[in-house]
């Protein structure tokens, strides 16, 4: 059996082959590209390949498995730190990524199907576009105000507000409204695209029985966890998720810090925004209690934070218990299903 490491960069990737004993039997700086990939694994036969996680590392674990290797999408931080304790290296390259592989050390990320991954460019497409049109109508706010124009009393971005700003005939006001048309008449057909797809997925059909959560929010948090079964319980999904407090220990003193951070900010992001709106909209759900009791000492952010994750533990029972929400109290949920997860 041969390991192989490819540490890709952009332009450049460096590559090393090692056999079952750790001996290098190849190592070269080639060009990012198939051919060149091709080329240094010639000879190479049914390996097992190391490649890090980054944004081009689905594509290229695909192109590699389908030359017939097994390949490998290592965790870079957890990389980092086994490195640094079994080879004493704190410099992941290619000979380490090998190395780490051949030892069984290597820590793996999870590579979503092709499916999951389709459904992902789509829901983070649209989270793209609702960020596009926001910059836009800020872009258009900010040039009235470098002129000293008030603002209408109704809302900028109704029929009315829009005949406003075409009537001041400003340029870069009357481009922007150009491109804002554009952006939603884009966030229109995406929105019906997801609208089809959200139909294939009991999942997401659970999810929209919380409150706040619609087609897609729904749709981008199932495509984030994909696999429920992948989390042995609510806590590992929360730390995926990157809502879990940092832990740090002197001696034998343990202090919580902030969130971590690490994992999904997609779902990280999602989920706070489905908060915001769970609770202005239902007062009586345990989650909104929650908030509002956390939200008296520790603020509002931190309380919506703190809540993210507590919706993310119902969030796992749901979906590993197939029920679907509802608040305590309540004999119907949003869904046909009669049994129902309660928050």
């Amino acid at each position: 059996m041969e390991y192989v490491g490819l540490d890709m960069h952009k332009k450049f990737t460096f590559g090393t082959v090692m056999d079952s004993k750790g001996k290098i039997r190849k190592q070269e700086k080639f060009l990012t590209d198939r051919d060149s990939i091709k080329k240094f694994l010639e000879g190479v036969k049914h390996a097992k390949i190391a490649i890090e996680s980054s944004t081009s590392a689905i594509p290229w674990h695909g192109f590699l498995t389908d030359m017939g290797h097994d390949v490998h999408v290592s965790h870079p931080l957890k990389t980092k730190l086994i490195a640094e304790s079994k080879i004493k290296t704190d410099k992941v390259d290619s000979q380490v990524l090998a190395d780490l592989l051949r030892s069984n050390f290597l820590p793996c990320s999870y590579v979503p199907g092709a499916e999951i991954v389709k459904l992902r460019n789509k829901t983070r497409h649209r989270v793209y576009l609702g960020r596009l049109k926001t910059s836009l109508k800020n872009r258009i706010r900010s040039e009235l105000g470098k002129r000293g124009i008030d603002e209408p009393d109704t809302s900028l971005f109704t029929r009315k507000g829009n005949d406003f700003l075409v009537s001041l005939n400003i340029g870069e006001i009357n481009s922007s409204l150009e491109v804002l048309e554009f952006v939603e008449t884009k966030i229109k057909r995406s929105s019906e695209e997801l609208e089809q797809v959200a139909k294939q997925h009991e999942d997401v059909k659970l999810l929209k029985t919380i409150p706040g959560v619609g087609t897609y929010s729904a749709l981008l948090i199932f495509s984030e966890i994909a696999d429920i079964g992948r989390f042995g319980n609510a806590e590992k999904l929360c730390c995926y998720a990157g809502v879990v407090p940092s832990i740090h220990q002197s001696g034998s003193v343990l202090r919580s810090g902030r969130t971590t951070k690490q994992g999904s900010a997609w779902l990280r992001w999602i989920l706070t925004e489905v908060v915001w709106v769970h609770i202005n909209n239902s007062p009586g759900s345990n989650l909104t209690k929650f908030f509002k009791k956390l939200a008296k000492t520790k603020g509002k952010k931190k309380a919506a934070v703190a809540t993210s994750r507590k919706l993310l533990h119902v969030i796992y029972a749901m979906l590993r218990d197939r029920k679907p929400f509802m608040i305590k109290g309540q004999e119907k949920s949003r869904s046909a299903p009669a049994a129902a997860m309660t928050a």
